[in-house]
């Protein structure tokens, strides 16, 4: 199986996941964090309406509060 989406590869994402969330987390103040290094590395998803995602942990003040699920569309994909 092929690790891009349309001829894109899902490496491509990986610079701007990062840079996204690691602004999050310092406009935050570092109370919100994210689990980066799993949230940048997006996944193919055959069995989904998308194209590829990502889940990881968000933590806020030290917990775990959530998952955070990052999703790739691409054109003929479905949002439901």
């Amino acid at each position: 199986m092929s690790n891009e989406v349309k001829g894109v590869k899902l490496s491509n994402f990986e610079e701007p996941i990062r840079y996204a969330l690691q602004t999050y987390s310092e406009i935050a103040l570092g109370k919100v964090a994210f689990d980066i290094d799993t949230a940048s590395k997006l996944e193919l998803t055959p069995d989904k309406p998308n194209s590829a995602r990502s889940i990881s942990n968000v933590i806020h003040l030290g917990e775990v509060a959530t998952k955070l699920y990052i999703i790739a569309f691409a054109p003929d994909d479905g949002t439901g």
